[in-house]
């Protein structure tokens, strides 16, 4: 990683062969500063190879899980091999590798990352507003789905960021966030509040959290919820619901 790499994103991928768009990488790779590091999650398709190659030709790295293991746990590897490196950057984080964040997005949340890490700010959070001159592209059905299960969601953390499920997040990188990644989590769709909640029952306090709603948001087809996965979101809502109790008080 270059020394001057001050922000590192773990990508996560799960056969995105169809949706690989290296030109946007490419763009956003050219922030100052941003490295990445791109976890194939057992892919089935071309990503594993196609990845690879992108990554070697820019100096980025990768994590080829030999087996799917879902992407809280791919995420998961990812940031721990971040924070286990000696150059390990001061902001470590996620971005969903459907490329459906603008690059000029990217480069204005990093920006915010900064400027907030200084005053003390633990996590950066994206947020697919559909506020005014905003261009949030998002399937109605899957925006109020999204919304009803962050309402129930609250039940268990009230103090859960609006778009909690938003792929864009980044970290202050320090020996806290290792140990709230120190166990695999117990659901692959909700690891996002399980960290939340883990690094409330460490400090006895919430995370002190910037939400920045984004400018452009554009929904790409291929969405991996769908069958057996959908049963597998409600059960773990429920397990999300009753996790406050096995964490401690709140």
């Amino acid at each position: 990683m270059n020394s001057a790499t001050d922000v590192a994103f773990v990508v996560p991928m799960y056969n995105e062969a169809a949706r690989w768009d290296p030109d946007h990488w490419d763009e956003v790779g050219q922030i100052p500063g941003v490295s990445f590091v791109f976890v194939d999650d057992g892919s089935t398709d071309r990503t594993r190879e196609l990845v690879r190659a992108f990554a070697e030709s820019r100096g980025y790295d990768t994590l080829l899980l030999d087996r799917n293991v879902g992407k809280a746990e791919a995420v998961r590897l990812g940031l721990l091999e971040l924070l286990d490196r000696a150059d390990c950057p001061p902001l470590v984080g996620i971005m969903d590798g459907d490329a459906t964040f603008a690059p000029n997005d990217v480069r204005r949340l990093v920006d915010v990352a900064r400027l907030k890490r200084a005053v003390g700010v633990e996590g950066i959070c994206g947020a697919r507003v559909a506020l005014s001159g905003r261009a949030i592209n998002r399937p109605a059905s899957r925006h109020y789905i999204g919304r009803g299960i962050a309402t129930l969601t609250t039940i268990a953390y009230r103090e859960l960021p609006y778009d909690a499920q938003c792929g864009f997040k980044l970290f202050a990188a320090n020996d806290d966030l290792r140990q709230c990644l120190g166990r695999p989590f117990a659901t692959r769709w909700f690891f996002d509040v399980e960290l939340l909640m883990r690094w409330k029952a460490m400090h006895g306090r919430t995370m002190r959290i910037w939400e920045e709603p984004v400018h452009e948001f554009s929904h790409r087809p291929g969405s991996k919820i769908r069958g057996i996965e959908r049963a597998r979101v409600a059960l773990e809502l429920a397990r999300i619901l009753g996790m406050p109790r096995a964490l401690g008080p709140r």
